[in-house]
């Protein structure tokens, strides 16, 4: 019996969890079980995979993790006797399972940090070359090392790595995919009457809410003579600071949170989509999957130089509007309303999660 073991420190309703994991392994015909553990498992049923708790949930986050590990560890006893495959999404999952028995964890794994989390500590907690950034350093090099291989998000994120770690033989590059159907549909918003222009992400420190705000605010008097709707789609934790930040807002803004398989369907209504990461060493090499759905929708694409593989791309076919981050905005309506969106084409392959899923399957199914 062959078993797919997923390990992730995300909840159910993260969007990258469907996309990057759930829908990649759903009617793969391979496996004959398949287990991931993730948070607010009920009373959720998800057809094929049996969900695991992973306490992510948990008030108190340390006794947390630690229910995490043993509910990790009672699995693999129960399943010592087949064969295995496990996914570890995310470095704090891959972290846990580094420190399981090594006689409970026999059979290949695939890494999956996607993004850069220990560059994301240093940015934000730790110095570069404290003892926890040095011990974790070796662990990742590790998982790295004895991986089957491990997954990453974009060139940048290859190239960083291989610097940090060597081991190049081991990277496979998959962007973070979409799950929105490709829309071939294209529409000029230089004669609509009203305009509906949309931010869906995170507000933190890597998504600035004062340069968000600064977008949405020269974005519409751009658009001054004309009725324009804003939308701003978050999680519910992020709503009272967009409110109090976006008090002084002159156009109205609807705040919402919409669950990611309901998100297809609101995007579809807007005309222009942006993007606002903050250009720093565990943001340049992502691969926001904003993006990734935006272009998929043919949308208008307003983002800041700096992050991700497809800036030069963007440019050369005049397919987005790139702005310097924090910097005088340097794009006027006339440049909106000509973006070629339509050039968008030659890139969606990336972004399809029937690409993630052929190369993923195909190398997991060649180890048996």
């Amino acid at each position: 019996m062959r078993t797919l073991i997923m390990l992730t420190n995300n909840d159910y309703d993260d969007p990258f969890l469907h996309s990057q994991l759930i829908n990649v392994y759903k009617n793969n015909g391979f496996f004959d079980e398949m287990y991931l553990f993730c948070g607010q498992t009920k009373p959720i049923i998800e057809p094929e995979i049996n969900l695991v708790d992973n306490f992510v949930q948990s008030k108190n986050k340390k006794k947390g993790f630690i229910k995490y590990y043993f509910a990790i560890i009672r699995i693999l006893r129960s399943k010592n006797k087949e064969t295995k495959i496990f996914h570890l999404r995310g470095f704090v999952s891959a972290f846990l399972f580094y420190f399981i028995p090594r006689g409970l964890k026999k059979g290949n794994y695939v890494y999956d940090p996607r993004g850069s989390f220990i560059y994301s500590l240093e940015e934000t907690r730790f110095k570069k070359k404290s003892f926890l950034i040095r011990f974790l350093r070796r662990i990742e090099n590790n998982l790295i090392k004895n991986s089957f291989f491990t997954i990453l998000e974009s060139k940048g994120l290859i190239n960083q790595m291989a610097k940090i770690y060597g081991h190049p033989e081991k990277y496979v590059l998959c962007y973070n995919a979409t799950t929105f159907t490709d829309n071939s549909s294209l529409e000029q918003i230089k004669n609509k009457e009203s305009i509906n222009i949309c931010y869906c992400g995170s507000v933190n420190h890597w998504h600035d809410i004062d340069e968000l705000y600064r977008l949405f605010e020269y974005v519409n008097k751009l658009f001054n003579n004309k009725e324009v709707n804003n939308f701003l789609f978050t999680q519910k934790r992020n709503h009272e600071v967009v409110k109090e930040r976006f008090q002084n807002f002159k156009n109205n803004l609807d705040i919402d949170f919409i669950p990611y398989n309901e998100l297809e369907k609101k995007l579809q209504k807007m005309d222009i989509c942006l993007s606002v990461v903050v250009p720093k060493k565990s943001t340049k090499i992502t691969s926001p999957i904003k993006i990734a759905d935006y272009v998929m929708l043919n949308k208008i694409v307003i983002a800041n130089k700096g992050i991700g593989d497809f800036d030069d791309y963007f440019k050369k076919n005049n397919s987005a509007i790139l702005y310097d981050y924090q910097k005088k905005f340097n794009f006027v309506l006339h440049d909106i309303e000509t973006v070629n969106v339509g050039k968008n084409e030659q890139i969606k392959k990336y972004f399809k999660l029937s690409t993630n899923k052929e190369i993923i399957l195909s190398k997991i199914k060649n180890s048996f």
